[in-house]
């Protein structure tokens, strides 16, 4: 408690008060950071969708290079 309270140790009748105001702006703090993990996630998925597109992409152009190499050398 002391650690939240940031060392302080209020009178008994603030205690409650404090430990509430506390833990209130230390859920106020994860819920941000959840926030922004969540949202962090989402655009790592969308960047690993598009490198993926971009391996199929270059793998499809292989091919056709492929192809016309072979084409061209027969």
């Amino acid at each position: 408690f002391r650690s939240v309270l940031k060392g302080r140790l209020p009178h008994e009748k603030d205690v409650k008060k404090e430990i509430t105001q506390a833990f209130g702006s230390v859920d106020s703090e994860y819920n941000d950071l959840n926030s922004k993990s969540q949202e962090a996630e989402q655009q790592l998925k969308l960047a690993q969708m598009k490198i993926d597109a971009a391996k199929s992409h270059l793998a499809k152009l292989q091919k056709v290079l492929d192809g016309k190499f072979r084409y061209d050398h027969c």
